[in-house]
């Protein structure tokens, strides 16, 4: 630029020299001091929020730090606690455990035995019922013989002699269940050896019976007691429940 373009700049900026500074008005001055106190106000309130904010977020970190804290004091506490606990919930499953392996071991130890001295029974049963059958035989082919020969077979009134109980061959077996069936076999054979020889004993010989039913026992007590032959029951093996009743309340047993 030439200093010739230079010279009216100069001269206005001469001029505005001279006049001095622009003055303005109350009414300016008046809106632009409102102004700058609505500014003023407006960032307060920006600045409150933003305090609050900040407070309510340190207020619930606190909050949050504080409920850790405790949360931990506990667990720390609860620690011991659990794993006293889960002891003595193991001790408590190993005696269990225990017992139930010595329960086993007492349950096996019975059975065995209830094996053997069943094994032991039917072996006792079985010679028994080898001795009664040759016994038996003997007892027939002495009686077929007498009856051959024409000889009146003669029983003992009183069985029992010198202490020892003399069974003759008027006995009726009485084993398994008390029922109408074993009732009504035990009736007639009674009615039978009646019609034979009314004073000679009957023996009722029970080996095993575990009962029955109560009115079939009771029609074999009825014809025990009628019976104008004295009834004897004897009891070989065991006689339970309604067994045991006929055989208490028989008159000779």
């Amino acid at each position: 630029m030439s200093r010739l373009a230079l010279v009216p700049l100069l001269f206005a900026a001469l001029v505005m020299a001279q006049q001095g500074p622009v003055k303005k008005t109350p009414e300016v001055i008046k809106a632009e001091i409102e102004t700058d106190v609505i500014r003023a106000r407006l960032d307060l309130a920006s600045s409150q929020r933003r305090l609050a904010a900040l407070t309510q977020t340190l207020e619930i970190r606190k909050l949050e730090a504080e409920a850790a804290l405790r949360a931990a004091r506990a667990e720390a506490a609860a620690a011991p606690v659990d794993a006293e606990q889960a002891k003595l919930k193991l001790d408590a499953a190993l005696a269990a455990a225990k017992a139930a392996v010595a329960s086993a071991d007492k349950d096996r130890a019975r059975a065995e035995l209830e094996v053997q001295a069943r094994l032991a029974a039917a072996e006792v049963s079985v010679e028994y019922a080898k001795v009664s059958s040759v016994a038996t035989i003997a007892r027939l082919e002495k009686k077929v013989a007498e009856v051959a020969s024409g000889a009146k077979v003669e029983y003992p009134k009183d069985p029992l002699i010198d202490g020892v109980l003399h069974i003759s061959d008027r006995r009726i077996p009485f084993n398994g269940r008390v029922d109408d069936k074993l009732a009504q076999f035990v009736c007639g054979r009674i009615a039978f050896y009646n019609a034979i020889d009314s004073e000679a004993p009957i023996f009722i010989v029970i080996d095993r019976s575990p009962g029955g039913s109560v009115m079939s026992g009771y029609m074999m007590l009825q014809a025990m007691e009628t019976s104008k032959a004295p009834v004897y029951v004897v009891v070989k093996g065991y006689a339970a429940s309604m067994a045991a009743i006929v055989t208490t309340l028989a008159k000779r047993s």
